[in-house]
């Protein structure tokens, strides 16, 4: 069939073309349907004195009917032959492939596409999930415990933590949050929160901002002065590293020896510039070194790593 590009390159039907071979499909099939009549009644009314010219006129009508076929069969195999598609159940989103401009758009698709991979998505975390249980016990990886357990476990760990680091001051913090105080006299003050037995977050300020509202810790106000704010980023990103799904109390033993380190945060020299302050802001602040390395305990400026 006779077709012209549409306007975004592919091939569009000639509609005046399209509706002239319908009507000549539709005329052929009367035709058709007209010379098969013609033919039955050519038998009902078949006479044997005349068996021969019976039998030619048979003949022409049934190459007029083998013609006609033909020609239809001619039309219907230039028609456009459109894409199956499979229906998928996606709810009342699967109105959306009814839409008369559905075909100049592909939101359908996408969201077949979408569903597809939600599905393969899910299919592969629960394989995930089935591998880490096999490697890690169940009652290990998921403890729930509940707030009086929290309690429990912080105040079991302070001994430890204290007799590991005599230097520094260490406290519950606030005993309606799970949470440690960890106190750097003349330096810093950090609190180190909890989310159940791990490690969650930590917020660092001077010792002299560390003040209670309404005797209410403040967990999330951050430090006026920029060191601080640069140190408390630091230790988000080393509690990341010393972080464990397994072993909480190794986790929080290791952090809060890390965390001592700070104790000469305004006297140590930088172990590569071997500097006390360097400009490390792009406004020109200078700043100590405010990086530990997590094994060596070494400082470092941020530009220095």
């Amino acid at each position: 069939m006779t077709s012209q590009a549409g306007p975004s390159g592919s091939k569009a039907p000639n509609i005046a073309v399209f509706s002239s071979e319908v009507s000549t499909a539709l005329e052929t099939t009367q035709e058709l349907q007209d010379n098969v009549h013609k033919l039955l009644h050519m038998f009902t009314e078949w006479n044997s004195h005349e068996s021969e010219e019976s039998l030619v006129r048979v003949k022409e009508k049934i190459k007029d009917i083998q013609s006609c076929q033909s020609k239809i069969e001619k039309i219907s195999a230039a028609f456009p032959k459109f894409p199956e598609t499979k229906p998928v159940a996606l709810g009342n989103a699967g109105l959306i492939s009814l839409d008369p401009g559905e075909d100049k758009s592909t939101v359908y698709q996408d969201i077949l596409d979408a569903y597809s991979w939600v599905k393969k998505l899910n299919c592969d975390a629960s394989n995930a999930l089935k591998s880490l249980k096999r490697k890690y016990p169940e009652p290990e990886v998921f403890p729930f415990k509940t707030k009086k357990d929290d309690n429990m476990f912080l105040l079991k760990l302070l001994p430890v933590l204290q007799g590991q680091n005599p230097d520094v001051i260490i406290s519950i913090g606030d005993k309606r949050v799970p949470c440690l105080k960890v106190i750097i006299k003349g330096i810093l003050s950090a609190i180190i929160i909890f989310n159940g037995c791990y490690l969650d977050r930590v917020i660092v300020r001077s010792d002299s901002e560390d003040i209670k509202n309404d005797k209410c810790l403040d967990s999330w106000t951050p430090s006026k002065f920029i060191v601080f704010r640069k140190v408390t980023n630091n230790c988000q990103a080393a509690l990341l590293k010393f972080y464990s799904p397994v072993h909480c109390s190794r986790a929080a033993k290791d952090f809060v020896k890390w965390l001592s380190s700070y104790k000469g945060l305004f006297t140590e020299h930088c172990e590569h510039c071997h500097k006390i302050l360097k400009i490390e802001t792009e406004e020109g602040y200078l700043l100590p070194p405010c990086w530990r390395d997590t094994l060596s305990y070494k400082p470092y400026h941020s530009t220095c790593r």
